[in-house]
C-alpha cells in the first residue's frame, strides 16, 4: 500500500472520532454537560441501558398496556422490526460477513439494550447489508419473483406511510 493511500484510509477512519467528539463538544458548550443527549433520554422518553432481554420484554408489555390503536401498531412495529434486526444478525453471522454483523449489531444493540423499543423502523432503514442479500438472492433465477413482490408489496405501503405523514399522523 502506498504511503498517500495509507495517509487517506487512516484521515478517513479519524472521521467517526472526531465527529463524535464534535458532538459531545458541541453539547458541553450548549448545555453544560457532555451527557445532555442520554439525560434527554431519560427525561423524555425513560429511555436508559438495560440488558437485551429487558428491551425485548418491555417491548412485548407495551403492546398490551397501549390505550390507542396507534400505539398499538407502532409499538408491534418497533418490536417486529426489532427482532428482524436479530435475524439479521444471526444471518449475517452464519454467512460470516463479519464487518456487517458488527454494524448490524452495533445498531441492533443500541434497540434492544435500553428500557424502551423506540423507532426501531427507522434503525432499519440503516441495515444496508439486509438489502443487499435480498438483492443478491433476487438476482437469481429461482428467486426472480422476489422482485416483483417487493415492488407490489411496497409501493401500496409507501402510499399509506406518504399519506400518514402528510396528514402529520407521526405527531399526533
Amino acid at each position: 500500500m502506498s504511503r498517500t493511500i495509507l495517509v487517506v484510509a487512516l484521515a478517513a477512519l479519524a472521521l467517526a472520532p472526531i465527529a463524535a467528539a464534535a458532538f459531545f463538544a458541541y453539547l458541553r458548550l450548549r448545555t453544560g454537560t457532555w451527557s445532555a443527549w442520554q439525560q434527554t433520554q431519560i427525561i423524555g422518553w425513560d429511555r436508559r441501558l438495560a440488558a437485551p432481554w429487558t428491551g425485548i420484554g418491555n417491548g412485548w408489555r407495551s403492546i398490551w398496556t397501549a390505550h390507542a390503536a396507534d400505539l398499538v401498531l407502532s409499538r408491534w412495529a418497533d418490536l417486529l422490526f426489532t427482532l428482524a434486526g436479530v435475524a439479521l444478525l444471526v444471518v449475517l453471522a452464519v454467512l460470516r460477513r463479519w464487518p456487517e454483523t458488527v454494524f448490524v449489531l452495533l445498531n441492533v444493540g443500541v434497540l434492544v439494550c435500553s428500557t424502551t423499543l423506540i423507532s426501531a423502523p427507522r434503525y432499519a432503514l440503516m441495515w444496508f447489508p439486509g438489502y443487499l442479500l435480498v438483492a443478491e438472492l433476487a438476482v437469481r433465477p429461482r428467486w426472480t419473483w422476489l422482485t416483483t413482490t417487493i415492488v407490489v408489496t411496497c409501493l401500496p405501503l409507501l402510499g399509506v406511510v406518504a399519506l400518514s405523514f402528510a396528514a402529520h399522523g407521526w405527531t399526533a
